[in-house]
């Protein structure tokens, strides 16, 4: 009897270099890029997440990495006063404060630390999520947060390949050059940007992955990860999204970030990531009987696992998991 199938699985083009344990991560845009946290925490993956702060539109993104790319440590940035707030329209409002210096400081650090790690990481993932864009009535420069401002300082804008080609090939041959050892796999976020309307979604994907197919024509350090089309086929049921029925529940998360995974990393890699997964696992349990013979025995085998990790492994650093199990084993 012929195994019923439930899905049509998404062929995924081998990726030529395949990542490792060991290497850095920077992922930008998003926040399902923020998915990407879990992974990592879990997982001992060393990776900075979104160092300058959820960006959904290509072109913001591309604005960090040009901020971080010409940052000499003094940016010249210009905060806007809202109501309470002071901000900025190229930064999530993460960073408002309602000290114009404590703002400024805020966001010139957050380049700052996006400088050095463009400069040092081994791996970059960037998430777009929508090519809508917002543009500013009365500069006509496109926004990466409106910070609730009233709907008429705003027009909405969709934009084409060609623009997000033009920004990511100049940024791109910078990163290159400055990080010549670096790879970029790029993603499009499988959150549904309803709130224009679901025809226009569709249409603000379509674009997103013309201009992704543009841009690796044109490098070949850059790779395609499928995660919206893994998202609408291979999980195409509301089951799979949370009550909002825009966001990806955690078993689909989970679901594409396995995908991930086993189609970016080396063998051992893939290893490494299960047995630190595991480790994890062991850490995160509650004894029912926190005192009793068989947790203490627990807990030194724990501890020994950790050491012996650690010798293994000696780019994770396990020290704060190491003392909290010696002062678990202590309190006994």
């Amino acid at each position: 009897m012929t195994p019923i199938k439930w899905f049509t699985p998404i062929k995924i083009e081998n990726l030529t270099k395949k990542l490792l344990h060991e290497q850095q991560f920077l992922c930008l845009g998003s926040c399902f890029a923020n998915n990407f946290a879990s992974l990592s925490s879990s997982s001992k993956i060393r990776a900075s997440i979104n160092p300058t702060g959820i960006s959904y539109n290509p072109i913001s993104i591309a604005k960090h990495l040009e901020y971080a790319l010409h940052t000499d440590g003094d940016s010249i940035l210009t905060a806007q006063k809202g109501q309470e707030l002071y901000f900025h329209n190229d930064f999530h409002g993460q960073f408002n404060k309602d000290q114009e210096d404590d703002f400024l400081h805020g966001i010139q650090s957050a380049i700052l630390h996006l400088h050095e790690k463009v400069k040092a990481v081994d791996v970059l993932v960037i998430t777009f999520g929508t090519s809508l864009v917002h543009v500013e009535a009365s500069t006509k420069s496109i926004v990466n947060n409106c910070h609730k401002r009233p709907a008429q300082d705003f027009e909405i804008k969709q934009l084409n390949p060609t623009e997000i080609v033009s920004v990511f090939s100049s940024v791109f041959d910078q990163l290159f050059t400055i990080n010549p050892s670096l790879s970029v796999i790029l993603t499009i976020s499988p959150i549904r940007h309803i709130k224009s309307g679901l025809v226009e979604n569709s249409l603000s994907k379509a674009v997103l992955r013309v201009a992704i197919d543009m841009i690796i024509a044109q490098f070949e350090k850059v790779a395609y990860f499928p995660a919206f089309e893994i998202m609408i086929d291979e999980l195409r049921d509301y089951r799979f999204y949370k009550e909002d029925l825009v966001h990806p529940n955690p078993q689909s998360i989970d679901y594409i970030l396995a995908r991930f995974v086993d189609w970016a990393f080396s063998k051992e890699s893939i290893e490494a990531i299960q047995l630190f997964s595991s480790l994890q696992s062991a850490l995160d349990h509650k004894a029912i009987h926190p005192y009793s013979e068989s947790n203490a025995k627990r807990l030194r085998l724990l501890q020994e696992r950790i050491m012996a990790v650690s010798q293994n492994y000696s780019y994770v650093d396990l020290s704060k998991e190491l003392q909290w199990v010696d002062a678990q084993i202590s309190n006994l």
